[in-house]
């Protein structure tokens, strides 16, 4: 057979088959998830949001391979795929917090109000003035700093870390009234999640973060795992996941380091990543360029954990050649960072500043 050539058209359907199951059983996970008591309503939305994106890639992958498909099999296809959105749609449905009942009085007449009513209503109406005064007032006066720390332009649920850079080279972020873990639009940051940040571990979002280190692992090390986490826009930056029971979805990366240990990890639109792997399932890429697995490092990996690590069985959702996909390959164990360099540049120090920890785990 030529180079680049593609299978024929049975082993091509043999190989969408295999891919578009895997991806429907991941969904139905996912859409099943949902409705789960644990997530607050934010990660809830940003769920439904994957799963409909999820749900409209594979609709159009099944349009790509139809030229190869009998007319059964495209059938088959398209229910299963508006299966999937029924099922969606159902649970968002019923997922939908429901409005609390309470009972509203009936005004009284005027006319019909006795003396005590009266000097009652007028009191209400009293204290009803000075509260919406008060009201004003609080509302014309300066936020007070600790509303600015809780609520900073970036969206953290955390004490702004630009008011930190003085304090400290690296920031721990406690994280003390968040149920969840939320970064965004941050550079130049070596950020470390201290063990205070266990009880936040419902769901993790990292969002826009260029040239940082985060490093998530000690609060997820003692059975508290995230329960699902989601990566988008992150550049030459290493980010340490710690354990997720969940799914991971990582989405549009460049030039970045992960390590993660996860029930499901997917990948979306990505180039020039290492990703060092445990996987208890096949891993998929989509959209993916020069990407690079490596098994977990031992020290993030969990020692009562004999599930097998499947980091090596990638999945290319865009590839149906029966050649190896060139999207990703194996990390050479000669590239691969060493193990000293986790457990004593990684954490940081006096003499460990974050260019020198990238540089050294391959980040330029």
């Amino acid at each position: 057979m030529a180079a680049g050539a593609p299978r024929t058209k049975a082993g091509i359907q043999k190989k969408f088959y295999e891919h578009f199951h895997a991806q429907e059983k991941a969904l139905q996970q996912e859409i099943d998830h949902l409705a789960s008591a644990s997530l607050v309503d934010s990660e809830r939305t940003d769920a439904i949001e994957h799963c409909i994106d999820s749900i409209a890639r594979l609709s159009q992958e099944v349009n790509d391979a139809l030229p190869n498909l009998p007319a059964h099999d495209q059938r088959t296809y398209a229910d299963s795929v508006k299966a999937l959105k029924e099922r969606l749609d159902d649970v968002r449905a019923t997922a939908q917090p429901k409005p609390k009942f309470s009972f509203k009085s009936r005004p009284k007449n005027d006319s019909a109000l006795s003396l005590r009513d009266a000097a009652e209503l007028d009191k209400q109406k009293r204290v009803q003035r000075e509260n919406e005064q008060a009201a004003a007032t609080a509302e014309a006066s300066p936020r007070a700093e600790t509303s600015k720390a809780e609520d900073n332009e970036d969206g953290d649920q955390y004490p702004a870390l630009e008011d930190m850079r003085a304090a400290a080279s690296i920031r721990k972020p406690s994280f003390s009234k968040s149920e969840s873990v939320k970064l965004s639009n941050h550079s130049d940051l070596h950020i470390i999640l201290p063990t205070s940040a266990s009880h936040a571990m419902t769901s993790g979002l990292l969002s826009k973060l260029r040239h940082c280190i985060v490093d998530m692992s000690v609060p997820t090390t003692h059975d508290r795992p995230f329960a699902g986490l989601s990566l988008k826009s992150i550049e030459r930056s290493l980010v340490i996941c710690g354990q997720v029971s969940g799914a991971v979805h990582v989405t549009g990366l460049k030039a970045t380091v992960l390590v993660v240990s996860s029930h499901q990890f997917r990948m979306h639109e990505c180039q020039n990543c290492d990703v060092y792997l445990m996987c208890s399932s096949k891993p998929i890429v989509d959209d993916c360029k020069a990407v690079r697995f490596a098994p977990l490092p031992a020290c993030y990996a969990r020692v009562d954990v004999t599930t097998e690590n499947k980091w090596d069985q990638v999945e290319d959702f865009k590839w149906l050649r029966s050649e190896p996909s060139p999207n990703w390959e194996v990390l050479p164990e000669s590239q691969r960072v060493e193990a000293r360099t986790w457990t004593e540049l990684v954490p940081g120090g006096p003499d460990h500043g974050l260019e020198d920890i990238l540089k050294a785990v391959g980040v330029d």
